[in-house]
Parts: structure tokens; sequence; C-alpha cells
């Protein structure tokens, strides 16, 4: 059965966490490690000059006999809980992939940077174990069930290159409005059914092969209940701008203080981006990697900055 490790920085009570963790143990093997609380924006932070905790939690009230479930709460931020729960909690049996989500807002554009949710997914990727960061656009109503299982399906599509009977009328009814115009969209009517009953370990082949580097996928669904979601397309982080970052406040003591709590705003048209992508009710899908190398630039300074003779 395949074994997957869980976290993500909204915290290990946090709804969106607990509904994919309850989906996928149905099917999986899940281990948990999130942290105690909140951890957003820490980015690829991790501690390296106090003690981590590391306690074990109930379950997610799973039902007896619905799956495999073991969940740790632990006192440090999102790369913590993955660098814990590959070379501690899962040492015996190191996960198949990791997931981190899902959380409650985008993480796109500019975001990818600052997320905590994105730094436990590229933790996965340097364990070179293939990797996905979650997000979900906040609505009022969001159901984090429902997303999780269309999450189940897209990760399912993607590892295996196929679904599963448990897909069956999800998939049926995603694919009644599906976008099969835009460029870059799965094809989900193409995607083969598996009859398996439950996910088995991952076939390593399914990847590309011209991948360079370990999968690393980002994957945002749009602002919209799961019944208007359109597909999946594949795209790369956009751009989108902040609108006062910087508040200016004061204590009642009379002495200011600031606050950066800038109000996001989705502004990419760019066919092909992940906020653009969002913006037509699809799911975007970018994939990552931690080389933070300029490699289109590098030729241009060797050549305005010739080495000596």
């Amino acid at each position: 059965m395949l074994k997957l490790l869980l976290t993500n920085d909204d915290g290990v009570w946090a709804p969106g966490i607990i509904a994919i963790a309850r989906r996928l143990a149905e099917h999986a093997e899940v281990v948990v490690v999130a942290p105690e609380k909140p951890n957003s924006a820490r980015s690829h932070c991790i501690t390296l000059h106090k003690p981590l905790r590391l306690n074990r939690m109930p379950p997610y009230d799973l039902a007896p006999g619905r799956g495999s479930l073991d969940v740790h709460a632990c006192s440090g931020t999102p790369v913590d809980c993955v660098v814990l729960g590959v070379d501690h909690v899962c040492r015996e049996h190191k996960p198949d992939i990791v997931i981190s989500g899902i959380n409650d807002g985008y993480n796109v554009a500019e975001d990818l940077l600052y997320s905590g949710t994105v730094g436990g997914a590229v933790e996965g990727a340097i364990n070179r174990i293939p990797s996905f960061s979650i997000s979900q656009g906040s609505f009022k109503g969001m159901d984090f069930d429902e997303s999780a299982a269309l999450v189940d399906m897209f990760i399912s599509a993607l590892v295996y290159g196929s679904t599963f009977s448990w897909h069956q009328d999800l998939r049926r009814d995603l694919l009644s409005r599906h976008d099969a115009e835009t460029e870059g969209v799965l094809e989900l009517s193409r995607i083969e059914e598996d009859s398996h009953s439950t996910f088995y370990p991952a076939p390593a082949q399914w990847w590309p092969d011209s991948l360079a580097t370990t999968p690393c996928i980002n994957l945002n669904l749009p602002k919209v209940p799961v019944n208007e979601i359109r597909g999946m397309c594949w795209a790369v982080s956009g751009q989108r701008d902040y609108i006062d970052v910087v508040q200016q406040r004061e204590d009642p003591f009379g002495r200011q203080y600031f606050w950066i709590a800038g109000e996001r705003v989705l502004m990419e048209e760019q066919p092909g981006t992940d906020t653009w992508a969002l913006s037509r009710r699809l799911v975007s899908a970018t994939p990552m990697h931690f080389d933070m190398s300029s490699r289109a630039d590098l030729q241009p300074f060797r050549a305005h900055y010739p080495n000596r003779d």
C-alpha cells in the first residue's frame, strides 16, 4: 500500500489537513506530522538552535476499519515536520509521497517564496520524495471534504496515470463541464480507470522520463464550489499585487507599531499562469524546484563581464 506523509502550515487541527488525511487514509497508509499551531509564511524555515517536541494525537476520529492514520503534532515549522516525518517517524519505511495542505488560501505567484505550505512540499523533494503542496482559495461555505475528494482524484491521475473506482462519480461530474479548449488542461477523458481498491506503491515509470528533478507540484483550487471547477491546468507561477501592505497603528500608550497584512489581489492575465488558470475555474498545477539559479541570465552576465585572459 502507498505510504503518504502529510503536513501543512495551518496547524495539526486545521480542517484542510483533517479532510485530506481522512480521505486518503481510506486507500493508503497516512502519517501526519504537522505543526502544533499555525505557521503561515514560514517559507523554508528550519529549527536549529532549540529542541523540537513531537506528540502523538488522536487520529482525527477516523472510523475503525476505515484505513490507516497516524497523527503527530510538532512544535516546529512545516519543514521541521517533514524532516522529523521522513527521518524519524517513517525511518523504517520512507513515505512514497509528501503532501502539504490543504491550505486555507491560495499559494500562487510570489507567495511561493513565503509559503510554509510550499516549504513543506519542497523539503519532501529535497529528500527525493515526490511531493505536492495543495491550497484552496478561501470563500464562505468552502467544503474541505469536497476539495479533498477532488485532490485525491487529481493526485491519482498524476501519480498513476489513472483514476480509481471511488472516483467514478466525481470524474463523471467533472467531465460534464470539462474545459477541453484551454492549452495545458489535463485531458481527463484520456486518463484510464484502475480497478485496484487501494493506492498501491507508486509506479515510478509514470513520471515523465525527461524530468530533471524529483516531482514537486503546487496545486491550487479556485475560489468556487467544487461543482463549478472545470478541470486542472498546467501553469507557471504568475504575478499578483498586494495593496496597503504596511499598516501603521498606535497602541494604547501612543506608541507606533506596524502590521504587514496587505490585501491580496489576483492581477495576472497572462495565459498559462496559475492566477490566470484560477480565474477560469481551473485547478492550477505548477512544477517547482528549489534551484534558485537564474540560468537564463547566466550567459548574458558571462558575456558582459568576460573572464581575464
